[in-house]
């Protein structure tokens, strides 16, 4: 059986895309061809059918190892669904630890070309602007996590990666509704410097270390209060005690 190809076309085309087209044919005629119908096949699965479990482990196999196990990625991915907070923002927090996040160092991995002047830290000119630079060292934000823990009554120290800063901060307090309440402070805090980064950029906005805080502690409070409507607390409450409002 010889196949002969007819190609349809819009427009004639150029001198440069005859070349490209004669290319094309050049590999389609050394094809093997199988008559039989196309279909899809998931090559993640044995079977050859998706599902949602095969590709998260494909995902997990693909993580970058960065000093940290990936065990303790697996599981701070899998407890950050586990919140308070609204779907958008876990589902970003989710994409933040397996750093799958539009930080300027990922775009320029993945390709996204980026001006010379565009491609560091927004706040603090020379850093490479990854994933653990912006929400954990950079100088603008690290100041909001000393901030935000004393306000919780604790003395929080920094740990190097996201999934274990997350880990030690989601876990500093005892109790079911304690932690669920320090893991929605957690969401406030990463969607807060999220949104102060893409105001600085896109909205030509300022930054300042006690609005920033300030704004955290307003955002985790209205998601508090549309969860447990039951047990309210003022505002006043919730930036005088937030753990005493936990515990009703």
């Amino acid at each position: 059986m010889v196949w002969v190809w007819d190609l349809s076309r819009r427009r004639p085309l150029f001198v440069r895309e005859l070349d490209l087209l004669a290319d094309l044919l050049g590999i389609a005629t050394r094809l093997s061809r199988v008559v039989r119908d196309d279909g899809w096949s998931w090559t993640s699965n044995p079977d050859g059918r998706y599902s949602v479990k095969s590709a998260y482990s494909h995902l997990f196999k693909a993580l970058p190892a960065a000093g940290i196990p990936k065990g303790v990625v697996l599981q701070a991915a899998s407890a950050v669904w586990k919140s308070w907070a609204p779907s958008k923002v876990i589902v970003f927090s989710w994409q933040l630890l397996l750093d799958r996040i539009p930080s300027r160092s990922n775009l320029i991995r993945r390709g996204v070309h980026l001006p010379i002047d565009g491609r560091g830290c927004v706040f603090c000119d020379g850093s490479s602007e990854s994933s653990v630079h912006l929400f954990l060292s950079c100088p603008s934000f690290f100041p909001v996590w000393y901030q935000v823990s004393r306000w919780l009554g604790w003395e929080f120290v920094m740990p190097l990666g996201l999934a274990l800063q997350f880990q030690a901060f989601t876990r500093l307090g005892g109790g079911r509704r304690v932690r669920l309440g320090l893991l929605l402070v957690w969401h406030a805090v990463i969607w807060t410097i999220w949104a102060s980064r893409n105001d600085l950029i896109f909205a030509g906005g300022a930054l300042r270390e006690e609005p920033v805080v300030d704004r955290v502690k307003l955002l985790a409070w209205k998601w508090f209060q549309t969860k447990c409507s039951a047990s309210p607390c003022s505002l006043y409450e919730w930036e005088v005690q937030p753990v005493l409002c936990l515990y009703r």
